[in-house]
């Protein structure tokens, strides 16, 4: 299961030529809901990795995507060299990266995975590896193509993450080798949620 929370609904600029219908068109999958659980904050909080290698998140656990922290990002092998598809995401403007791949658990295992991504603003080297710190502005789901990237530069800010439930099998392709998500306990709120999605 899988959500993308918002602290409050985007206000759309006068130049972008997004409607409101931009939002409902998009959330058969991905549910979209007004503020985040203060429940989430305080708990103790790991990091994970995601590989190419698939992963499933743990019964009482999820895993969430944050645009209000870094996150750790090995890139795929040639991704940063001039002249490729990924450089050409990596230094546009906005500068954007796909390749956060998950499969819910309630979907038939023969179907696609869908692949969400984020604009970003900079990414600072670790010192002494390939790893980059990167902190999402605005997170992209799979649905999003190269005009809504471009789009993006009108929105406005919101807090936004990314959060996936029990069962939820996640990894990495394209452009991103390996990715840090965050892994908390399900809250009491989230079980509630998460029993909802379940349901349907």
């Amino acid at each position: 299961m899988v959500q993308i929370l918002l602290m409050r609904f985007r206000h759309w600029h006068k130049s972008s030529d997004l409607p409101m219908r931009f939002i409902t068109r998009h959330i058969i999958y991905l549910s979209l809901i007004i503020g985040l659980s203060t429940e989430s904050f305080g708990q103790e909080a790991k990091e994970i990795v995601i590989s190419r290698a698939h992963r499933q998140v743990p019964d009482g656990k999820v895993w969430f995507i944050s645009n209000q922290q870094d996150h750790k990002v090995l890139f795929s092998e040639g991704a940063l060299q001039s002249g490729t598809f990924c450089y050409a995401s990596l230094y546009s403007n906005p500068r954007h990266v796909f390749g956060i791949s998950y499969l819910e658990n309630l979907e038939h295992r023969s179907r696609r995975p869908k692949t969400i991504g984020f604009t970003f603003r900079s990414m600072e080297e670790t010192i002494g590896s390939d790893v980059y710190l990167i902190k999402p502005h605005f997170i992209l789901h799979h649905e999003n193509g190269i005009d809504d990237v471009k789009n993006s530069l009108s929105w406005d800010f919101e807090l936004m993450q990314v959060v996936f439930y029990p069962g939820t099998v996640v990894f990495t392709n394209g452009c991103i080798a390996e990715i840090t998500v965050v892994e908390r306990e399900l809250t009491e709120a989230g079980k509630s949620e998460y029993q909802k999605h379940l349901k349907r």
